[in-house]
C-alpha cells in the first residue's frame, strides 16, 4: 500500500493573505522602474549599505550591485540609499496594514491589486 508522503488540505484564507503579502514584499518596489525587492535580506542588505555611507565605508565611486532580476545598480550617496531603505520599509508596512485588515474581512480575491498598496517608486 502506498504511503502518503505529503497532505495539504485546503488553504486558510488567512494563510492565504499572509502568503499575498509575503509575494507582494517580496516583489518589491521600484528603483528608477527596475523592481527592488522588499523582503528581509534586501531591506537588511540596504540597511547595511546607509550605515557603511553614513561611517564612511564607501568612497566615491559608490556601492555597486546586481538587483535579483539582473540590473546593476550603483548608489553613490547616503542620500540614494536613505531613499531606498525607507520606502522599503514603508512598502513592508502598507503591505502588512492590508494583510491585517483583510484577515478581518476575508475577501475571496485577496490576490486583487484593490487590496493592497501600489510599490513604492523610487527615482535616483
Amino acid at each position: 500500500m502506498p504511503q502518503i508522503i505529503e497532505s495539504r488540505g485546503p488553504m486558510s484564507a488567512v494563510r492565504r493573505i499572509r502568503m499575498e503579502a509575503e509575494r507582494r514584499i517580496a516583489r518589491g518596489i521600484l528603483v528608477n522602474g527596475v523592481a527592488f525587492r522588499a523582503d528581509d535580506a534586501s531591506t537588511q542588505r540596504v540597511g547595511e549599505l546607509l550605515q557603511s555611507f553614513r561611517d564612511g565605508l564607501i568612497g566615491p565611486e559608490g556601492a555597486r550591485f546586481r538587483t535579483a532580476s539582473g540590473i546593476d545598480l550603483i548608489l553613490h550617496s547616503v542620500d540614494a540609499a536613505r531613499r531606498i531603505h525607507e520606502a522599503q520599509r514603508r512598502y513592508r508596512a502598507a503591505c502588512l496594514a492590508s494583510s491585517a485588515a483583510l484577515q478581518e474581512t476575508r475577501p475571496d480575491d485577496v490576490a486583487s491589486d484593490r487590496h493592497w498598496p501600489s510599490p513604492e517608486q523610487v527615482d535616483l
